[in-house]
C-alpha cells in the first residue's frame, strides 16, 4: 500500500510549494524593514485574497515559517543570545473571538507570570494595591484609567522587538476586532513602530475592509492567489509521487491537467489523493503497479467529476463569484476615478470662484477704504467749520457787548452835557440851543 502524502484541505504544507514563489518572495521583500539595524514600518500592510482553495493557509504557513528563519539568520549573524522578533498565526474562530481574547493574545511574552510574581511580593512586603499598579509591565501601563487597548497591548511587545501578525480566514474577523487591528496598525505605522499586518481570506475580505476603512485596501499591498498553471501543478504531483516510487505515464499528464481552468493546489491535491488511492485498489486486487497510466488517469477524473464533494463545488463556485467581484471592483474603480476627476473639476471652479471672490472683495475694500477716507475728509472740514462758527460767534459776541457798552456811554454822556449834545446831534448854534429854536 502507498502512503498518501497529499492532505488537500487540511492547511499542512505541501511537499512541494510550487507556483507561489513569486509571492512569497514579495510578502518576504515587504517585510525587509524589520529586519534593518535600526528596524522601523514597512511601507503598508498586506491583504492576500483569494477564493478558497486557492492556498492561502499553506501559503500564510510559509510566510511564518521563512520570517522565523529569516529571523533566526539576521540574530546569528548579530550574535543575539535570545530573539525578540514574534510572528504569530492566528485564525478569527479560535484565538480572535473577542477583543478581549485579542488583546490577551498580543500581550507580551511573561507578561501575566511577570504581574503575578509582582502582586505575590508585594503581598508579602505589605505594599498598598494602589501604589503596587503604579508602574508599567513591558510598556502596559497598569495605572491608566482605561484596560489596556490593543495598541498599548502592540506596544508592549514591540518594546522587546518586530512584531508580525497573520491573520487566516480574516473574512471572519468581527467588525470591532478587525476595525482595532487596522486602527491600531495605522496608529503604529506612522509613529514608525517595526509592526506588520498580513491578512487573507477570501473575495469577502475586501468588501469587509472597505466597509471598515475606505482607503485601508489602498495604503496595503494587494496580493491575488490564482490557479496554478500546468508546469507548476505538474510539480505538485509529480515530487510526492516519486517519493513513494510512484510515477505518471506521459499520456496520462493531458488526462490530469491539460484544459482545466481550475487548478488550484486544493484540487490539484485531490487529484494526487485520488490517484494514489486507484493505486491502492489496484494493489488489492493484486496489481502491485506503481505508475499511473492514462487509464488511471481517466478513472481519476471521472472520480472527482462524479463525486463533487461540497468543497470542490464551493472552489469553483467562490471562483466564479472572485471573478465577478474583481470585475464589479474594477467598475467601482472606474466610477471613482470619474468622481475623482469630477472632484478635481469642481475643486477647480471652486478655486477660481474663491479667487474671484478675493479680487473683487479686495476692489471692494479699495471702494471702502476711499469712501472712508473721503468721510473722514468731510468731519474733519466739518469739525473746522463748526470751530470757525464757533469763532465768528464769539466774535459777534464780543461785538454786542462792545456796541452795548458804548451806547450806555454815550447815555451818560447824554445825561451829564445834554446842551452839547443837542447841540452835536440837533442845533446848529449854541444861540439856537439857548432859545430852543429848531434848526431851519
Amino acid at each position: 500500500m502507498i502512503s498518501d502524502p497529499f492532505k488537500p484541505g487540511t492547511g499542512i504544507l505541501p511537499r512541494c510549494f510550487a507556483g507561489r514563489d513569486t509571492l512569497l518572495k514579495r510578502i518576504i521583500a515587504e517585510a525587509d524593514p524589520l529586519y534593518q539595524t535600526k528596524c522601523g514600518a514597512p511601507k503598508g500592510d498586506i491583504v492576500i485574497h483569494g477564493p478558497q482553495g486557492s492556498g492561502k493557509t499553506a501559503l500564510l504557513r510559509k510566510v511564518e515559517d521563512r520570517l522565523r528563519k529569516k529571523a533566526k539568520s539576521h540574530d546569528a549573524k548579530r550574535k543575539k543570545k535570545e530573539s525578540h522578533f514574534v510572528v504569530k498565526r492566528w485564525t478569527p474562530e479560535i484565538e480572535l473571538q473577542s477583543l478581549r481574547k485579542v488583546i490577551n493574545a498580543v500581550m507580551p511574552g511573561g507578561f501575566w507570570n511577570d504581574l503575578l510574581k509582582r502582586l505575590s511580593d508585594a503581598k508579602k512586603r505589605g505594599v498598598d494595591p494602589v501604589e503596587f499598579f503604579n508602574f508599567k509591565i513591558f510598556g502596559v501601563d497598569l495605572n491608566a484609567p482605561e484596560p489596556p487597548n490593543l495598541r498599548s497591548a502592540l506596544m508592549g511587545s514591540l518594546e522587546k522587538g518586530p512584531f508580525v501578525v497573520l491573520i487566516d480566514n480574516a473574512q471572519e474577523l468581527k467588525p470591532r476586532v478587525a476595525s482595532a487591528f487596522l486602527s491600531a496598525g495605522q496608529q503604529l505605522r506612522v509613529e514608525d513602530h517595526p509592526f506588520l499586518l498580513v491578512l487573507a481570506g477570501t473575495d469577502k475580505l475586501l468588501a469587509t475592509l472597505d466597509a471598515i476603512d475606505a482607503t485601508f485596501c489602498e495604503r496595503s499591498t494587494l496580493m491575488s492567489l490564482g490557479p496554478l498553471d500546468e508546469d507548476d501543478a505538474k510539480k505538485v504531483l509529480e515530487s510526492p509521487l516519486k517519493r513513494r516510487h510512484a510515477t505518471v505515464e506521459g499520456d496520462a499528464w493531458p488526462v490530469l491537467l491539460h484544459g482545466r481552468h481550475d487548478l488550484y493546489p486544493h484540487y490539484v491535491q485531490e487529484i494526487g489523493a485520488e490517484a494514489i488511492r486507484q493505486l491502492n485498489e489496484l494493489e488489492v486486487k493484486g496489481n502491485s503497479t506503481r505508475e499511473i497510466t492514462k487509464s488511471i488517469a481517466e478513472k481519476v477524473v471521472e472520480s472527482l467529476d462524479k463525486v463533487k464533494n461540497s468543497r470542490l463545488q464551493d472552489v469553483r463556485h467562490a471562483s466564479g463569484k472572485y471573478i465577478d467581484r474583481r470585475e464589479q471592483m474594477e467598475q467601482l474603480k472606474s466610477r471613482n476615478a470619474e468622481l475623482q476627476e469630477s472632484a478635481r473639476d469642481r475643486g477647480r471652479q471652486l478655486a477660481d470662484a474663491q479667487s474671484e471672490k478675493s479680487v473683487l472683495k479686495s476692489r471692494l475694500e479699495d471702494v471702502v477704504r476711499k469712501h472712508r477716507q473721503k468721510l473722514a475728509d468731510l468731519k474733519s472740514r466739518n469739525a473746522e467749520l463748526q470751530k470757525s462758527a464757533r469763532d465768528r460767534g464769539r466774535q459777534l459776541a464780543d461785538m454786542n457787548s462792545r456796541n452795548n457798552d458804548i451806547e450806555e456811554w454815550l447815555d451818560q454822556k447824554k445825561r451829564q452835557h445834554p446842551i452839547k449834545w443837542r447841540w452835536l446831534f440837533g442845533a446848529t448854534t449854541p444861540q439856537a440851543i439857548e432859545g430852543e429854536q429848531p434848526r431851519p
